[in-house]
């Protein structure tokens, strides 16, 4: 069990299991992205402790559609501010990180 947080982003660099590795590890030595060929998922983990599950959502993947359908759909009734930003953020995205942050001692 655990809670998911997600990551959006309009940018036209390609965002990589890889790329997230190299990038948590500037910041911290003990983090590490473990993925294995040919799987979806990746690991997040610090200091050897798996902490979440990690998945990059592309436009055509089906589950990137439908969470961006999802997320502007319930923005439709909101009026603040902000809302045109979050629009345009939405329908420019171009990658969805999902991080499944994991409950210590509750596993999967």
């Amino acid at each position: 069990m655990g809670y998911y947080m997600r990551y959006i982003s309009s940018d036209a660099n390609d965002i990589t299991f890889a790329w997230l590795d190299e990038i948590l590890r500037k910041l911290d030595r003990e983090y590490s992205i473990e993925h294995g060929t040919g799987r979806k998922l990746a690991e997040l983990r610090y200091a050897g402790n798996l902490y979440g599950d990690i998945e990059i959502n592309r436009p055509g993947d089906g589950l990137f559609d439908d969470e961006m359908k999802e997320l502007l759909d319930g923005i439709g009734g909101f009026t603040a501010p902000g809302k045109g930003v979050v629009e345009e953020t939405l329908t420019k995205a171009r990658t969805l990180v999902a991080l499944q942050v994991l409950i210590a001692g509750k596993g999967y």
